[in-house]
């Protein structure tokens, strides 16, 4: 556990001393127009996921301007007036003598952390406050508001004009139990941050491991007395886990009663204050009502130009509210779709007839999964808070499309949300790869003419050799971005064949290869449904005859089964069998 302490008690004047280990509220009041209501105040959602995690909320420009707005001027020498004395003198009798370094003028050479599981590491370099905290922030994915609030709540050091360096020693209340004084390993500002922002990534990396758990109930003392009580929380989300973990007392009615004071004797103030902070400063710590979160896609495609492949993404609800699509009926609610984007609303070069437009794969979810990304959702057009969407959708690519890498990116979007509300703050990309196959083939051998009584059977074949530079694939074998090379009834192609009665569909007589030899023509394949440049692919089929007698001609020739119109084409592969019934 994480002390959340005033350590410097006789200055704070206008807030009472509290007894034991609980943190006193300092810093100004509100300064929001509409000030903050204790009965606002969420137990169970102190800030969204969403906000909290946010490591690229605030820039370096950006945090430095709120620093300094916060202090306009620092007492930097100690001569203001305080407690019948000077800042100066008093600190001075305390063994903290001036200057004094306020938190917007701070500087110091940060300490080489390497990359873990929480962190992306950071390198030494001489930084002011502000750098320090953004580039904490960012590397491990804290949102710098929180980290300037939680300066805050611990030491107070955003708004203090002449802080102590025992306050910039243990800034983030780090390593500061409850019982025991702070650890010396973990003092001074950069280790301050550094670890407390790694500690929330660890919270949230290894929830079993701490005592607060988001997604269920949890006792949440009022106090570091024991005997001030405690009640049941349901912890909504990880950020609120983590802040518990961190300090983990909720405020009492009194605390919440009196938001910008003190409540009894069994109040703490530490999560209180951080909410109240951060209300009063950045906005509510309620994240959008919309918000996704990526989560997971399929693997970048590999497609030959002229055919098709379905693709997939997945985003969490990382919001407040529900989303739906267009197949549930919630009248008036806006539903989330799939959008091609950078820039949004672009129309995708790999547009497919079963999208809503061109650049809107898809309006409706191919799954909702709960939060581990496996269960199945009850209500699969719907998407609480937490459950993640799967979005589904076909790809197409035109024939004349130059072979080549396209980097393709798509976002979810609240349809019909005026501008920039229809953003839910996520997005992901596609490196489609297109291939531009060149299916070409022989013909080789094939079967004798049959002759064969009315109503009666014969088994027949034609052999091609694959003379391009593409393997040939058949139905049994699933390669994805590859049309099956399939036999097919010509003159013209795909006609009825009055002998078809027994194939899959009366225009393919085989989807399959019987045989695959090598060069040779009697060899046979190591692989009996892939025929490789240079090798023969056999296509067995039965002709069923009817009851008319008479001689005929059945014309075949091979495609690309899927390809888009010319590319199914496969040039040079027409052959016939004249048939005999009698």
């Amino acid at each position: 556990m994480i002390r959340d302490i005033a350590t410097r008690f006789t200055r704070l004047a206008a807030i009472a001393v509290l007894a034991g280990s609980i943190l006193a509220s300092y810093g100004t009041p509100a300064e929001t127009a509409d000030a903050l209501a204790g009965n606002q105040f969420s137990a169970g959602r102190i800030i969204d996921d969403s906000l909290f995690f946010n490591g690229y909320e605030f820039s370096v420009e950006s945090t430095q301007q709120f620093l300094n707005s916060k202090v306009p001027v620092c007492d930097t020498d100690g001569t203001q007036p305080y407690a019948g004395t000077t800042t100066g003198q008093y600190g001075t009798n305390r063994g903290y003598p001036p200057p004094y370094t306020c938190l917007k003028d701070l500087r110091q050479t940060t300490v080489e952390k390497p990359a873990d599981n929480f962190c992306n590491g950071y390198p030494a370099a001489e930084q002011s406050a502000a750098e320090i905290i953004v580039g904490v922030g960012r590397s491990c994915g804290v949102n710098p508001k929180a980290l300037i609030v939680l300066l805050q709540k611990e030491q107070g050091l955003v708004t203090d004009t002449w802080p102590w360096p025992t306050q910039y020693a243990k800034a983030t209340g780090y390593a500061c139990p409850d019982t025991a004084a702070c650890d010396t390993h973990y003092a001074g500002f950069f280790n301050q941050v550094y670890s407390a922002a790694r500690q929330f990534k660890r919270y949230a990396a290894y929830p079993e491991s701490y005592n607060h758990l988001a997604g269920r109930n949890n006792n949440v003392l009022y106090s570091p007395s024991h005997s001030c009580g405690s009640s049941t929380v349901f912890i909504e989300n990880q950020a609120t886990a983590g802040l518990y973990n961190y300090t983990p007392y909720q405020p009492n009615q009194a605390a919440l009663n009196n938001l910008y004071g003190t409540g009894d004797n069994c109040s703490a103030y530490g999560n209180r204050n951080f909410w109240r902070y951060y209300n009063d400063w950045f906005g509510s710590t309620s994240g959008p009502a919309f918000m996704a979160k990526y989560v997971a896609q399929s693997s970048y495609p590999i497609v030959d130009s002229g055919t098709t492949r379905t693709i997939y993404f997945e985003f969490k609800n990382s919001g407040r509210m529900f989303w739906k699509d267009d197949q549930s009926t919630f009248p008036g609610y806006l539903p989330v779709h799939l959008a091609a984007t950078s820039p949004i609303n672009r129309a995708s070069k790999f547009y497919h007839n079963s999208w809503l437009s061109q650049s809107r794969p898809c309006g409706t979810f191919s799954a909702v999964y709960e939060a581990d990304g496996t269960t199945l959702a009850a209500n699969q057009h719907t998407v609480e808070p937490g459950q993640i969407a799967r979005f589904e959708f076909t790809i197409s690519t035109d024939p004349s499309t130059d072979p080549g890498i396209y980097r393709e990116y798509f976002q979810p979007v609240l349809e019909g949300a005026p501008n920039p509300s229809w953003s839910m703050g996520a997005w992901a990309y596609l490196d489609i790869g297109v291939h531009r196959p060149t299916y070409k083939a022989a013909y080789h051998s094939q079967s004798g003419y049959p002759a064969l009584p009315p109503n009666g059977e014969a088994l027949s074949f034609i052999r091609y050799k694959n003379t391009g530079q593409d393997s040939w694939y058949d139905t049994s074998v699933v390669w994805p971005g590859k049309s099956p090379i399939v036999l097919s009834t010509a003159g013209p192609i795909n006609r009825a064949s009055t002998f078809g009665s027994l194939w899959t569909k009366a225009n393919r007589p085989a989807v399959t290869f019987s045989k695959v030899y090598e060069a040779d023509g009697s060899t046979l394949a190591a692989n009996q449904h892939v025929v490789k440049p240079g090798q023969i692919g056999e296509f067995a089929f039965t002709l069923k005859a009817g009851t008319e007698t008479g001689i005929s001609k059945e014309y075949f020739q091979l495609i690309a089964e899927g390809a888009i119109n010319p590319s199914w084409n496969i040039e040079n592969s027409t052959s016939w069998l004249q048939v005999t019934v009698e």
